[in-house]
């Protein structure tokens, strides 16, 4: 059918030829990029080959299974690290800046790995490693999104995944290259420094970002930047893009929530007016091309600190407590005969109950809102609070018997008497 889908498929291909041939810097520009995902893919794939021989060098790697675990998955740890930092980083420091210092980290973790001498030096390599590929795998593709033209935006982001695969592919074809070579995997993980080192040059001749630099206040640069990417009928528009881009208004973020809307926050904080938008995917992307933060669930707080440090105290206060004290109470409590059916109860209740707060929060949340349903959250632990003081009895020091008398003779909280009768005190001093 004209103009349907098939059609859509040839012009956007049509489009992205016309660009990579007729401007050959873009497709420089996201292939240097895209070498981070390259590095990302590269690392995945080739523990899994290095571990064998990294178990005949290292004889305690060899015989524990746990010291496996932890050279693999550092690299994971590490990561993480990388990506949470890495967003700070692309803010602060730029897209650029942020590639550049991923591929020196991650050369360094490959030098690290390539001359350890023991597991323990080859896990700080790892580590190393992983957080150049966490910087790198956030980093790359938004460089690419952000200084590629809008008709082949996502064709050139493809690029990196592309690459990831390629690297896992390498990585395979690497360590076949060096199964027979001595320093087997010293030679695997090492060689991984060499496309870092490609990217770092290959990106020091590259711009940086040029949304980046608009918001930056530097206009002019980005101006720069746009013409070597985008056509001369394009530019004017590509900036005016900029400038029409969802404006602060006096909305505030509790107000727009209850218009279900979403909150695209000011770029001078989160606390100030900002805008109230549609809920819709390709506006998120928008107000994130601005730096501005996307609130669609919650909004921000002011005591938002406050709230993180009493949320430990909370935690802190309930292993000991609630987490653990009622399944010793719940052990003990019962008389002998019944005591098997009644934790059994007891268990299922508990798990009920998780089961239903576990279904009802979120929507407690989108009805009451964070504060309310927390409050009442609040008024069931009230009511828990004063059921315990009255219908639980203490059974700490008391024999299985002496619990089993005493819920006889029945339970009276404002009894702080020890239960045990004079006669059971002089039997129990034998």
């Amino acid at each position: 059918m004209e103009g349907g889908p098939e059609a859509a498929s040839k012009q956007e291909f049509t489009e992205f030829w016309k660009r990579a041939t007729s401007s050959p810097y873009i497709m420089r520009l996201a292939l240097s990029a895209g070498i981070g995902g390259l590095l990302f893919g590269y690392d995945t794939g080739v523990i899994s080959g290095a571990l064998l021989y990294i178990r005949e060098d290292f004889v305690e790697v060899d015989k524990k299974l746990w010291l496996q675990e932890v050279i693999v998955s550092m690299a994971v740890a590490g990561a993480i690290i990388g990506a949470a930092l890495g967003g700070w980083m692309n803010d602060m420091l730029g897209r650029k800046t942020s590639i550049l210092g991923a591929d020196i980290v991650f050369f360094l973790g490959a030098i690290v790995m390539a001359i350890a001498p023991a597991p323990w030096v080859l896990i700080v390599g790892r580590i190393l490693v992983g957080f150049g590929v966490g910087i790198a795998s956030m980093t790359s593709p938004l460089y690419i999104s952000e200084a590629s033209p809008a008709a082949i935006r996502g064709a050139l982001v493809c690029i990196n995944g592309l690459l990831i695969t390629f690297g896992q592919f390498l990585s395979y074809l690497i360590n076949l290259a060096f199964t027979k070579t001595p320093g087997t995997w010293r030679w695997m993980l090492g060689v991984a420094g060499l496309p870092a080192v490609v990217q770092f040059v290959l990106m020091l001749t590259l711009p940086e970002s040029p949304r980046w630099l608009y918001n930056q206040g530097k206009e002019n640069e980005s101006r720069k930047i746009l013409e070597k990417i985008y056509r001369a009928d394009e530019i004017e528009g590509e900036i005016k893009a900029y400038l029409d881009a969802p404006n602060v208004s006096s909305w505030n973020c509790m107000k727009c929530l209850k218009a279900e809307c979403a909150f695209c926050a000011s770029t001078g904080g989160n606390h100030l007016p900002g805008a109230c938008l549609a809920e819709t995917k390709e506006v998120r992307v928008v107000c994130g091309e601005q730096k501005r933060v996307w609130f669609s669930d919650g909004c921000p707080s002011k005591i938002g600190v406050l709230a993180v440090i009493v949320l430990g105290l909370y935690i802190l206060a309930y292993s000991p407590g609630m987490g653990s004290v009622p399944w010793v109470l719940n052990s003990e409590i019962y008389p002998l005969r019944f005591r098997g059916i009644c934790g059994g109860i007891a268990a299922v209740s508990n798990w009920c109950a998780n089961l239903i707060v576990s279904l009802t929060f979120l929507s407690l949340i989108h009805a009451l809102g964070a504060a309310g349903t927390f409050l009442l959250f609040a008024g069931f632990s009230t009511i828990g609070l004063v059921a315990i003081y009255l219908l639980v009895p203490e059974t700490k020091g008391l024999q299985f018997e002496e619990v089993e008398k005493l819920l006889q003779k029945g339970f009276n909280p404002c009894d702080c008497t020890n239960p045990k009768t004079d006669e059971e005190k002089a039997s129990s001093s034998k």
